[in-house]
């Protein structure tokens, strides 16, 4: 009997052990709360995964379905969110799962805490939802937000920063940012503020204005901390590289637990020292992937492409939920494996009565240290997960070309900051033994394109040399083609690129090596180097043709000038003849032998020969000829110097007449056409200028179309027209060297800069800007602008202002009209010499008179009075007429007669 009675007496004590376990140790069902403040669309999810995990892991609550009930609503409504908390409670749930804002997270703690419900809350980004009781029955899964503040805080010290601009929006706390200003006060920082707002941000012109206000201040500030929401983070980013503020003389720190890989892809900027803090997400357990791909499933418009294997686009409140559930769980197994499970009980709010079991499962809760998406799960005493692990990451170039962020350490409470490499450092990725492709643009002397009669076009240039410069540096090689559309690069109205900036957009060249001009709009889709020259625009003309007048010599007076000189001579001979008849002190009518010599005609050969620097055969002897004579004396001296200096200036300067002068000369006028090439840089200067001078242009050249598609076209249509072509100045001084035909006027405007562009990302960019550097910094830059634009054996002169005040070398074609002169009056003396002997023959009946008998005596008996020694001719005593001689030679009276007269004579 006793043998039977043994299988009896352990089935009894089984099913006794089984109802036990059903009532107090195994239950079949345990059921949580989930509240969820919409959107939900990843938290729900991640949610939702996790239990049906959970229900199909053997390892983990055997038996036992884990179970949810749940409740959604709109934020800001905290009544609302009380009466669907209660209704959750009635649900016999074992404990609350939340997602909420602050308003609603307050509601749900004062509700668990006074039902002593276990509630697990994960607060939303931009909520500073704290646990209002540290031993209460709520507690955050997220970490304190100060364990960001003290990694950065961290970072910032190890680098020593003195100056900080820190920049926070609305969704950073208050209270955090006065706990780094008290820290900065303490370490006497000095520190900028700027608080921003989506608004600020999406009005980029305000926000400029702030970021202005750093740039101002001579990169005093140059160490900048962003304190706000993702998406507003890129956009800071964003408009500060528009700025030229993201470079080596800024460091830049974004500092933001919720930052995914897709937003620090957004602010990929290859210049950038740009260090990241966030939390640090978990490669390992709980089945990564899996829960990815079952979010992808899910929300198919999820990205998924990430460096790490991160959360990458979805919010970290979904990990955060996730985890919830599973910490939940393992608490709930080990609680029912140990046997001190309690059974859920409905809770009724307005009978507020505490739920028994709540106090030991919060108890297991806060023991427990287990592990999840985020990493390691462990509740402190004042209800925060504080095994929080933050990473940091810096912006830098691997192996493979890529540039993007990187880990370069950790940080956490325990271990403090762990660099595994310098922060704010860029590794350049090496290009040797890569080959580049390199699109083109034909113009003169910066790129030739050479055609032979078989094979590929042959470049070469300036540019060519300084690429094959930096390709001996670099170590790189390349193949160059020139852009199909013959243009340097526009936006269209569709927004695609044309030119050689769409070929790198389109990613069918690496690089452009042209006369390429740095602008802000080309910079927001392509990256340029340091500008390797610069240059401002100027007005190409064809040159006047030199006139030149052979009686250039007459050019320093006037017609007028001239006239009078002439009227003055005559007047002054005239009254100097009238002077010299009426003065009684003049020899005029006296028996001496100049007694003639102020008649009209010598009067006025003396002005004459006065004028002319010669001076007359004979001076006035009254002092008011005199007097006229040194007046007419001291006009000529002023008159000859003034017609000498001024007739050097007219004779070695060469004068060209230009129809303007300058761009406001060219602006003011519409008779000549002007422009500029189409879609270049200049064509989009014109267009988009706010200065008066410049707009007008624009409105002409718009409204005439006098664009031309290439400067080939432009150079042609110069020569070929009246027209003036407004382009770059280097390519115009080059033309000017081969071509005599062209001229340039007025001062160059709008001053840019010509740099080599490469593909947006590239690291190259630094190499080659640092290249660049190094041959300017060599004097290489200047050789090879001496080899295209030479100074010396050019085919024309190259123009300047010292040439131009230079003197000249005169030639004949400006002074011949002074032989020609000459020339006329040599024949006019020979036409009055012939006309004296023909009138002097005519009085003489044609034939030579002898002299007489008398005249023949008398020149005897003077020869005999007079010696040789006395240095009278024969020829001088022939001219003297001899009148009244005596016929006593000898008459001492008769004598002194004789030699008073010849005396004079000689």
């Amino acid at each position: 009997m006793k043998t039977h009675g043994l299988p009896a007496t352990l089935f009894v004590l089984a099913f006794i052990g089984n109802l036990l376990q059903a009532t107090n140790g195994y239950p079949d069902k345990v059921t949580i709360g989930a509240f969820f403040e919409e959107p939900t669309t990843a938290e729900e999810t991640a949610f939702k995964y996790a239990v049906d995990q959970i229900n199909r892991n053997s390892s983990i609550l055997p038996g036992v379905k884990l179970l949810y009930k749940k409740e959604v609503m709109n934020r800001s409504n905290p009544f609302l969110a009380t009466i669907k908390v209660c209704s959750l409670m009635t649900s016999q749930i074992a404990a609350l799962v939340s997602i909420t804002s602050q308003s609603t997270n307050s509601v749900l703690q004062s509700m668990t805490n006074t039902m002593t419900l276990p509630h697990l809350y994960v607060p939303r980004p931009s909520c500073n939802c704290k646990v209002l009781e540290p031993k209460g029955y709520s507690m955050s899964m997220r970490p304190r937000q100060s364990q960001l503040d003290q990694a950065l805080l961290t970072l910032i010290k190890q680098q020593h920063w003195r100056s900080i601009v820190l920049i926070y929006d609305e969704s950073y706390d208050f209270e955090r940012l006065q706990t780094l200003i008290i820290e900065g006060t303490n370490h006497e920082w000095d520190m900028l503020i700027l608080r921003v707002s989506s608004k600020d941000v999406l009005n980029s012109k305000d926000f400029r204005k702030k970021l202005r206000s750093i740039d101002e201040r001579n990169f005093r500030y140059n160490n900048v901390v962003v304190l706000c929401s993702p998406d507003t983070t890129v956009e800071v980013l964003y408009q500060a590289n528009e700025m030229h503020m993201v470079g080596n003389q800024y460091l830049w720190v974004i500092a933001n637990e919720e930052i995914s890989d897709r937003h620090l892809d957004s602010i990929n900027i290859t210049t950038g020292m740009i260090t990241g803090i966030r939390k640090r997400i978990q490669t390992d357990g709980y089945h990564l992937n899996g829960f990815l791909a079952h979010l992808q499933k899910m929300h198919p418009g999820y990205s998924l492409s990430f460096v790490l294997p991160t959360l990458q686009d979805f919010p970290l409140s979904a990990a955060y939920s996730y985890d919830a559930v599973w910490a939940l769980a393992r608490t709930f197994d080990i609680l029912i494996k140990e046997r001190n499970w309690t059974a859920a009980t409905p809770l009724i709010c307005h009978k507020p009565t505490p739920w028994l079991g709540g106090k030991n499962l919060l108890g297991s809760l806060r023991k427990n240290n287990m592990s999840g998406l985020n990493g390691p799960v462990h509740f402190n005493n004042e209800g925060y997960n504080d095994n929080a692990e933050m990473e940091l990451l810096s912006l830098t170039t691997n192996d493979e070309n890529i540039t993007k962020f990187w880990a370069i350490g950790t940080w956490n409470v325990q271990g403090g900051l762990n660099l595994t490499e310098p922060a704010f450092t860029r590794e350049i990725h090496s290009f040797e033994n890569t080959t580049l492709t390199v699109v083109t643009l034909t113009e003169k002397p910066f790129i030739f394109k050479d055609i032979p009669e078989d094979g590929p076009p042959a470049f070469r240039g300036f540019l060519i040399d300084v690429l094959n410069e930096l390709k001996t540096q670099l170590k790189f090689s390349y193949t160059i083609f020139e852009t199909p559309d013959q243009k340097y690069g526009a936006k269209k109205e569709n927004g695609e690129w044309n030119g050689m900036v769409g070929q790198l957009v389109q990613k069918r060249a690496h690089i452009a090596v042209s006369a390429l001009t740095i602008t802000s709009e080309r910079e927001d889709v392509v990256d340029f180097t340091k500008p390797y020259m610069d240059y401002g625009a100027t007005i190409l003309l064809r040159k006047p043709e030199q006139k030149y007048n052979v009686f250039a010599f007459l050019e320093p007076f006037n017609f007028q000038v001239w006239a009078c000189i002439l009227g003055s001579i005559l007047i002054v001979g005239f009254i100097l003849y009238i002077l010299n008849r009426i003065s009684p002190y003049s020899s005029f009518g006296t028996d001496e032998p100049d007694a003639d010599a102020f008649n009209l005609s010598n009067s006025v050969w003396f002005a004459y020969g006065s004028l002319v620097q010669q001076g007359g055969e004979s001076n006035p002897r009254a002092s008011s000829g005199r007097m006229l004579s040194g007046f007419w004396w001291f006009f000529t001296l002023i008159m000859i110097s003034t017609y000498t200096a001024n007739l050097a200036a007219f004779l070695t300067v060469t004068r060209m007449d230009t129809p303007v002068r300058s761009v406001d000369d060219l602006a003011a006028q519409t008779t000549m056409p002007y422009g500029t090439v189409e879609d270049s840089s200049l064509y989009t200067f014109f267009k988009t200028s706010k200065i008066g001078v410049y707009e007008r242009m624009w409105d002409f050249m718009n409204n005439s179309n006098t664009f031309v598609n290439t400067v080939e076209a432009g150079y042609d249509k110069v020569l070929s027209e009246m027209y003036a072509f407004i382009w770059e100045n280097p390519s115009l001084d080059y033309l000017k060297l081969t071509n005599c035909d062209y001229t340039t006027i007025g001062r160059p405007f709008n001053m840019k800069g010509y740099g080599i562009a490469l593909q947006e990302g590239m690291s190259l960019r630094d190499q080659l800007s640092i290249s660049i550097l190094k041959m300017q910094e060599s004097g290489k830059m200047d050789e090879l602008k001496s080899k295209w634009w030479p100074s010396e054996n050019a085919k024309c002169p190259a123009e300047s202002s010292s040439q131009k005040s230079k003197a000249s070398e005169l030639g004949l074609n400006s002074l011949a009209g002074v032989f020609y002169v000459l020339a006329l009056g040599v024949g006019i003396s020979i036409v009055i010499v012939l006309i004296e002997i023909i009138w002097w023959l005519l009085r003489g009946e044609g034939k030579l008179k002898r002299p007489k008998p008398e005249l023949a005596m008398h020149r005897k008996w003077l020869m005999s009075v007079f010696q040789k020694n006395d240095k009278i001719v024969l020829e001088e005593v022939e001219r003297i007429e001899i009148k009244h001689i005596p016929n006593d030679s000898t008459s001492s009276n008769g004598k002194r007669k004789i030699w008073t007269h010849v005396g004079n004579s000689v």
